[in-house]
């Protein structure tokens, strides 16, 4: 019996986009609760995120990155930070 191929599902990244408003320590946290970084990681990303003015969080199913990509966002809203975060096809 031939074996069946499963297909890989659709992958989106999520980036996370600098702004002058958005805290350093507010983007650490969130990718730290959200995103799972380490402390240590979550810095280096944040860093990257105020330096390049954005950066890839994560690779994800499409709806596991829509969901994180919007938990980010209202976080942010919930502590009136206007911070940005897309996703967009690997």
């Amino acid at each position: 019996m031939p074996r069946r191929k499963t297909k890989e599902p659709n992958k989106r990244k999520v980036i996370v986009l600098n702004d002058d408003v958005t805290t350093f320590d507010f983007v650490t946290r969130m990718l730290v609760q959200i995103f799972f970084m380490e402390e240590d990681e979550a810095r280096r990303t944040t860093n990257a995120i105020d330096q390049n003015g954005s950066a890839v969080v994560g690779v994800y199913p499409v709806d596991i990155a829509k969901s994180k990509a919007e938990a980010g966002m209202a976080m942010a809203r919930a502590e009136n930070f206007p911070l940005r975060i897309t996703t967009e096809d690997v």
